[in-house]
């Protein structure tokens, strides 16, 4: 048997992120990985219009 602990603040919408969901950005106003931008080291990894990786 296999067990991670992941501390802090994994959950789903922070691992793959809905980042086509406005409800998203205003529910986490602070929270919120940002939009994908290959400017931005810190912002989610787009894998379609809808969805992205969190970039860590």
């Amino acid at each position: 048997m296999l067990v991670v602990f992941l501390r802090g603040a994994y959950d789903a919408a922070n691992v793959v992120v809905p980042v086509g969901s406005e409800f998203y950005y205003a529910s986490r106003p602070t929270l919120a990985v940002a939009r994908p931008d290959a400017g931005n080291p810190n912002a989610a990894l787009a894998l379609d219009a809808g969805w992205g990786l969190h970039p860590a």
